[in-house]
């Protein structure tokens, strides 16, 4: 018989993680060339808390304009599709290393999304890492490689870029029911 009742915590988990996968190369962003990451969410809807991307950083003087946006992936092939939202914060002219974008969207269970890294006009150029390594490092997600704006192309699943997502998550937890454990305290008390 269940004496518990389930109750609903929330826990941050890691979907996607390259970050310390060996550096393949380098691809170039400008504000003509954007470049996406994809990932996949688990068994249950989540929301989406923060991106890391692996940059070597920019090497433009006029520096500035670098932002990510979510993207669905109902695109051809499976790329980037409907855009979804571009309220995550962080470095706008991003340094060599780990760069943190901070913000919130509700995901859906078992659905493909995609981080996309662009530079406004008049911004600079920056590269984001890639690496061949094809054992993701996630709790519950997988990658489909990057592709290539304009004209999204074919994903190349045989590359990842550099990337961590992570994301909060609902999970159940089964609690004890405090009813029988003061019950039996009592019992004991009685007894003395």
């Amino acid at each position: 018989m269940d004496t518990g009742f389930t109750s609903q915590s929330l826990i941050s988990t890691c979907v996607f993680d390259t970050l310390d996968s060996p550096l393949t190369d380098t691809v170039w962003m400008n504000p003509y060339f954007k470049y996406a990451q994809s990932f996949t969410t688990g068994s249950s809807s989540c929301t989406l808390e923060s991106v890391t991307l692996g940059m070597m950083g920019g090497v433009a003087k006029n520096g500035g304009g670098f932002f990510i946006s979510i993207y669905d992936a109902t695109g051809l092939d499976g790329g980037p599709g409907n855009h979804l939202s571009s309220q995550f914060t962080g470095p706008d002219d991003p340094a060599f290393g780990s760069n943190e974008y901070f913000g919130e969207l509700e995901l859906n269970a078992n659905m493909t999304y995609w981080v996309v890294a662009r530079v406004a006009h008049g911004g600079g150029t920056y590269g984001w890492n890639t690496t061949d390594e094809v054992s993701v490092s996630s709790d519950n997600g997988f990658s489909e490689g990057f592709a290539l704006k304009p004209e999204w192309s074919t994903p190349d699943r045989d590359s990842r870029l550099h990337m961590k997502v992570n994301v909060i998550q609902r999970v159940r937890v089964q609690t004890p029911d405090p009813i029988p454990e003061l019950g039996m305290q009592m019992l004991m008390v009685g007894m003395m």
